[in-house]
């Protein structure tokens, strides 16, 4: 029997939902009056350190600021972040405020106070002020070695950042897929015609670019391979110079090894061939969520099911549904979802704007997505609302993906037995959570 719509209207709990959600839009208005306050007198141009309500904190050159977003340059990226994340906007002092006030202290024969002056600037990007600092040493300590090799690293990268402003894509262009429209034309036909799926040192390629070095995680480096580091790259970086440097980088923790393994990295590529010589033993956070709440739920059971993608009617976009709970089967399919690029707006991984995603959209209803799922016979949308918890989780999820891993995680599609794709361009968004 249904109950009359009078007695519904006036049931105690439709008003203790209204209650709830007065509490909710109360709380939510205080913190953006809270937020408002921290702006007054903060104009654009202005440097500012941005504390996100999980404790991160952001400094940097406030860009814009609007009803949504506010935008900050940190080390020469725009970095757009959503208003409901920030907990407080403060002022601070620039970089090159604090340089001055710093080098004011500091004497000209300082070798070692203007030495750790100069690595500050650099660890900032400050690199001509950085530069500046140490013609002045060279010239007075010509023969200090830190002096000359800091230099050289600082060079280097200066000669990287003019290489990336001039590509701005700043990828390798055999490696890209091809731009599609919708869920047609992504090499996904390649690998339904092939049992092939990512090898062993494939997967783990993911990892180590997806890994959170915060979290101590547990790294394999062989003895052999450090080696190889300390012959080659020793005189690239200042932590590396000397015996008593090399002598504490081999008593490091494999992961506090991988750390400085990825800053060598930022100005000398080519160490990424080491790589494949670094096995990370676990999945890392954001691998463990698309496993475990994302890939059986969602990608098997809603997208890759036997009459949608999974199967002969799959199109171009195909997912493996065998041996679903595999390493290998869990990372292709998240490696074939992270590499499709659409001729739209957003990709179905979308790092730049997580909640545009088509893997989201897709799965919401037609009129409530921001771009639906093309029509196809037997299609349901798996939301039924936006305000889905499992959408926020999703949306995190991609959040948390790092967003400057190099394109298709250095794996080569040749490797994976399917044509190689022709070369295309595609926009790199940089998006809030950045790990490395």
């Amino acid at each position: 029997m249904q109950t009359p719509p009078r007695i519904l209207r006036s049931s105690p709990f439709g008003g203790i939902r209204r209650l709830r959600n007065m509490g909710l839009v109360r709380r939510n208005l205080m913190a953006l009056m809270l937020l408002l306050a921290c702006l007054v007198g903060i104009s654009q141009g202005d440097y500012v350190a941005v504390t996100l309500e999980d404790g991160k904190q952001y400094e940097g050159e406030l860009i814009g600021k609007s009803a949504d977003v506010i935008t900050i340059k940190v080390r020469g990226r725009n970095l757009p972040i959503p208003r409901t994340r920030i907990s407080k906007v403060e002022p601070r002092s620039s970089p090159a405020e604090e340089y001055a006030l710093r080098r004011e202290k500091l004497k000209d024969d300082d070798l070692n106070g203007r030495y750790k002056l100069s690595y500050w600037l650099y660890e900032r990007g400050l690199y001509r002020l950085a530069q500046s600092e140490l013609k002045g040493l060279r010239q007075q300590f010509p023969d200090d070695q830190r002096v000359i090799t800091l230099a050289g690293v600082i060079e280097k990268r200066e000669k990287l950042e003019s290489k990336k402003s001039e590509d701005s894509s700043g990828a390798d262009k055999s490696n890209k897929l091809p731009v599609t429209s919708g869920v047609s034309g992504s090499n996904g036909a390649s690998y339904r015609n092939s049992s092939q799926r990512l090898t062993r040192k494939q997967l783990n390629l993911i990892r180590l670019f997806e890994i959170d070095l915060k979290l101590k995680p547990v790294v394999q480096i062989s003895s052999k391979t450090i080696r190889k580091v300390l012959d080659e790259y020793a005189g690239d970086d200042p932590q590396l110079l000397g015996a008593r440097n090399q002598k504490r980088f081999l008593s490091l923790r494999n992961h506090e090894q991988l750390a400085i393994i990825f800053e060598l990295s930022q100005t000398n590529p080519e160490i990424r061939s080491l790589y494949s010589e670094v096995v990370v033993k676990t999945d890392p956070p954001a691998l463990r969520t698309f496993r475990t709440k994302i890939h059986k739920n969602y990608v098997i059971n809603y997208c890759g099911t036997a009459g949608c993608h999974g199967g002969s009617k799959a199109g171009k976009l195909f997912l493996f549904r065998t041996k679903p709970i595999s390493d290998e089967t869990v990372y292709t399919n998240f490696f074939i979802l992270d590499s499709h690029r659409s001729a739209g707006k957003f990709d179905l991984i979308d790092r730049g704007q997580p909640k545009n995603s088509l893997l989201i959209q897709y799965g919401l209803p037609r009129s409530a997505a921001s771009e639906a799922h093309p029509e196809v016979d037997g299609w349901q949308p798996n939301f039924r609302r936006r305000n889905d918890p499992r959408i926020k989780m999703m949306e995190d999820w991609i959040r948390s993906l790092y967003s400057k891993r190099p394109p298709n995680y250095l794996i080569k599609f040749d490797d994976l037995g399917v044509s190689r794709p022709q070369d295309t361009e595609s926009p790199t968004n940089t998006p809030l959570g950045a790990q490395q």
